[in-house]
């Protein structure tokens, strides 16, 4: 089984790709995964980040947004 690349990138900011997934109304399952962790994990995320990621998590939620592979 191939290891998969982060599709959040280091380099792109987190709203940026917040915006992307909430505009466009999909989402990667492995951004989604991702997303998850990111949360779960890191202690250092600003308010607005927390935001964003529970924005995302919202619209999952209410199936708003659409999971593609």
């Amino acid at each position: 089984m191939r290891d998969q690349q982060p599709l959040i990138a280091p380099e792109l900011r987190l709203e940026e790709v917040a915006h992307r997934i909430l505009d466009s109304g999909y989402i990667a399952r492995q951004e989604y995964l991702e997303m998850m962790t990111l949360f779960l994990s890191d202690d250092n995320l600003s308010d607005r980040d927390k935001y964003l990621i529970n924005q995302i998590f919202d619209e999952v939620r209410a199936g708003c947004l659409n999971f593609t592979n």
